[in-house]
């Protein structure tokens, strides 16, 4: 399963610093010891604003931090997580790389999606 993942803070004008992050899984993922966590973040009109991959612990932990780009509409914008090039989705209920099969086949499944609310900078919130 892809981690759960939270963002910090949850709103902030673009420009800004925001915190990506997810704490070890409660179950043995066993992402292994090269694991990647891909991500995206598109502002509210669908533009793409990032697109990466960062290190992510065996146990699916990762944090990472970023600038929200300058450009991006105000508005609420869509981030999505997912381990890079695994496969995180398996219907049988069994972990298909522990077990070393090197067929596998992926199975249609939500991507977890958190919103962040990119504030509209000319907006004075100080009153």
């Amino acid at each position: 399963m892809p981690p759960h993942f939270t963002i910090s803070p949850a709103s902030a004008p673009a420009g800004s610093e925001v915190v990506i992050a997810a704490p070890p899984a409660l179950c043995n993922p066993a992402y292994g010891a090269q694991a990647e966590i891909e991500l995206e973040n598109t502002d509210a009109t669908g533009e793409r604003i990032l697109h990466t991959t960062a290190p992510m612990k065996d146990d699916g932990e990762f944090s990472y931090r970023y600038t929200i780009d300058a450009k991006a509409a105000p508005g609420v914008a869509q981030v999505v997580a997912y381990p890079h090039e695994l496969d995180w989705c398996d219907d049988t209920g069994e972990n298909n790389r522990l077990k070393g099969q090197s067929e596998i086949q992926r199975t249609s499944c939500v991507i977890t999606t958190r919103e962040l609310l990119v504030e509209d900078a000319r907006t004075d919130t100080s009153q």
